[in-house]
């Protein structure tokens, strides 16, 4: 089992808990690393770094499968029977959203931010995200989430084309799609220390 921190006010990213990816199909330089809150009355708030000099960005203005992405996939439902949520962004924060592996444009991704740079591990982007309780309430109808609350999911760092195409996930999974719902853990919302 994984962890979320539960925040009741606005997260301190460089504190929390690092997920990184640990299973691999192709290139395994391709990490990634996932910071993981929720925010009471907010939401849950994602911080996803991908170590990758160059990452592939196909120049047209529009989210594509040749773009280096990083991927969030869960099932935020309080029975785990609700719908898989899957949001895919590139290293210019621009996003799609999916339900069930259906595009849907009328849902959006809040305060995606981005930022890149390099430290002792190499080159980096990243990007920082929210998905808010208004569009949870709308999918799922959960108002609220609290401590020792469960959701499933999983964490993907992926590209599909090139010298350096990989598939990387923060759990183990039995096929490289970031929509299957068999390569989901538990995620267990939890305090963090001191409070």
């Amino acid at each position: 089992m994984l962890f979320i921190t539960f925040y009741e006010k606005e997260p301190i990213f460089d504190i929390l808990p690092v997920h990184g990816t640990r299973f691999f199909k192709g290139n395994r330089k391709q990490l990634l690393y996932a910071r993981i809150a929720f925010v009471e009355g907010e939401g849950f708030c994602f911080d996803l770094m991908k170590f990758e000099r160059a990452p592939a960005v196909v120049e047209n203005g529009v989210l594509s499968e040749a773009d280096s992405l990083s991927v969030v996939s869960f099932d935020f439902s309080a029975n785990n029977i609700g719908p898989v949520f899957t949001a895919l962004l590139n290293v210019e924060g621009r996003n799609a959203v999916y339900l069930d592996g259906h595009s849907e444009k009328s849902y959006s991704l809040s305060n995606v931010f981005t930022y890149g740079g390099e430290d002792e591990q190499g080159w980096y982007w990243g990007v920082r995200f929210e998905i808010g309780l208004c569009l949870l309430s709308s999918i799922y109808g959960i108002a609220d989430y609290s401590p020792e609350d469960t959701v499933r999911g999983n964490i993907y760092a992926v590209l599909n084309e090139g010298p350096n195409a990989h598939f990387g996930a923060i759990s183990h999974f039995e096929e490289p799609s970031v929509f299957s719902e068999s390569n989901f853990t538990e995620f267990q919302i939890k305090r963090r220390w001191g409070g």
